[in-house]
């Protein structure tokens, strides 16, 4: 009986020790479980980039300087007389006067704007009479009509104080070569979202100043000399 009673109390003392050890395996894995989830918590939780997106890629003036410093707009040319002289020619065959083929030009690409001369960042813009408009340097905001052929404007704005109706400017890429003149169009407006902006009937043109007569002639009136 006292063997059998022996027996017993160490079953009984092995029970009461393995439970302790569990418990302390347990209360070991609980823990390090918390410790993880602190960890977790505090750590910084990653933005998510959504998926629509875009990277916007700067366009730089450099792309205009590299190819003229200056471009003068094609309604300068209107005073030249090779110009008045080459409208009054076509004039006569369409029954108008040569100012008049002029004017339907200037309908579309007239501007304040006579000159632009391109210096890293500044832009200075002059009039007729190179009398200076504005000077200021010019950052990329966006780009209108994004995938349109011959149709997309880079915006660039003043950070330097001019006259409102210059504060923004919308530059399309110089296109043209192997014998077209080359050029591009421009907008100005006051205000990021002006209509002037994406007017379709608005297309100021602006030239190398060393374009020849035949390139002018043909840029304004459709035809050559």
């Amino acid at each position: 009986m006292k063997k059998f009673a022996w027996i017993l109390s160490l079953v009984l003392c092995m029970g009461l020790f393995s439970g302790c050890g569990n418990k302390a395996s347990d209360d070991g894995g609980n823990s390090n479980t918390s410790a993880a989830v602190e960890e977790k918590e505090k750590a910084p939780a990653e933005t998510a980039k959504p998926e629509n997106e875009e990277e916007v890629e700067a366009v730089s003036l450099s792309d205009w300087e590299s190819l003229h410093p200056e471009w003068k707009s094609i309604t300068a040319f209107y005073k030249e007389s090779y110009v008045s002289k080459a409208a009054d020619k076509l004039g006569k065959k369409e029954d108008k006067s040569g100012p008049d083929l002029l004017e339907e030009h200037a309908a579309g690409a007239h501007s304040e704007i006579a000159s632009i001369t391109f210096s890293g960042d500044t832009l200075t813009l002059k009039d007729d009479a190179d009398r200076e408009l504005a000077k200021s340097k010019y950052r990329y905001i966006k780009t209108l009509g994004k995938g349109v052929e011959h149709g997309e404007f880079a915006v660039f704005e003043a950070e330097e104080e001019v006259p409102e109706q210059f504060k923004y400017l919308a530059l399309m890429e110089p296109h043209g070569g192997e014998g077209d003149i080359t050029h591009f169009h421009a907008r100005y407006a006051k205000a990021i979202d002006a209509p002037e902006l994406e007017d379709g009937d608005w297309w100021p043109v602006f030239v190398d100043p060393d374009s020849t007569q035949d390139q002018v002639i043909h840029e304004i009136l459709g035809e050559e000399e």
